[in-house]
């Protein structure tokens, strides 16, 4: 966790690290600090620092690598009743660690959490990284990440909660058949319209649930109606012809839809042939 760390020592990474877990995900590591500790050795209690960690965001639990211990001039010994880290140079017992039940070792050791960092986590406006993939977009979610780690998304200083299975990405990666080629010409402007009707959705914030789509398929131009109650379609669908017939100066002549739209335009215009 980012409050363990020293703040003077914190430094953002100009390129992520990437992290690959036992799962085969890949994570990314972006900043680099020193953290404080009290190791508990024996009847005693001591400071230490664990320099050049790696900071990401994903990973709730600290972990440390031992070929990273050896390389800073220490020895491991893992042993279940005796297993500590020795200070090669003056062969001291720096630390203790013992074996947890998921067989990972555990350090003997407390982090001191920075008072910086704790009033810092307070301020920091964090969003759910599920619903920052969906705002913009379904972007890949290591994409979101470098976006709010660069600052480049205002209002959002962090990310939380793991990433979510996207049903809206999978269905876009579906392999679908071509459909056939339409022989079918449109000839003027209201020659033929399609149209759709979705919902209900939550509330906006002008309190609709409801949105009709009206499709020019001539002109390629669309136009989009929000409404609080689906029964508000046909009121939309009349506003919308008297407009769009005024301002072209003819006459829709053919109106595609499902029979969300169709049934209520139907029973207004039962007498009128429209395909």
């Amino acid at each position: 966790m980012i409050k363990y760390f020293d703040p003077t020592s914190l430094k953002q990474l100009k390129t992520p690290v990437i992290i690959c877990v036992g799962n085969n995900d890949t994570l990314l590591a972006t900043a680099v600090g020193n953290i404080p500790f009290l190791f508990n050795v024996g009847s005693s209690v001591k400071k230490g620092v664990v320099m050049d960690v790696l900071y990401c965001s994903d990973i709730t639990t600290t972990l440390v690598s031992v070929s990273q211990l050896n390389a800073c001039g220490n020895r491991v010994i893992l042993d279940r009743p005796d297993s500590h880290i020795v200070h090669k140079p003056s062969g001291r017992t720096v630390a203790r660690m013992h074996l947890t039940r998921s067989g990972l070792f555990c350090l003997d050791a407390s982090p001191h959490p920075s008072k910086v960092f704790i009033s810092l986590a307070m301020s920091l406006q964090s969003l759910d990284i599920n619903d920052l993939h969906r705002r913009l977009g379904h972007l890949a979610f290591d994409e979101c990440k470098k976006l709010v780690y660069r600052g480049l998304i205002e209002g959002v200083d962090a990310l939380h909660r793991w990433q979510d299975l996207c049903p809206g990405c999978i269905e876009g990666k579906i392999h679908q058949a071509p459909f056939h080629i339409s022989n079918s010409v449109t000839v003027n402007k209201l020659h033929r319209v399609h149209s759709d009707l979705a919902g209900p959705f939550p509330f906006s914030v002008h309190g609709c649930k409801y949105f009709v789509i009206f499709f020019n398929e001539f002109s390629k131009k669309l136009w989009v109606y929000f409404m609080a109650r689906k029964s508000d379609m046909l009121a939309k669908f009349m506003e919308w012809k008297a407009m769009v017939e005024l301002q072209l100066g003819c006459v829709l002549q053919e109106f595609q839809s499902d029979n969300g739209c169709y049934g209520m335009i139907k029973s207004k215009y039962a007498n009128q042939d429209y395909n």
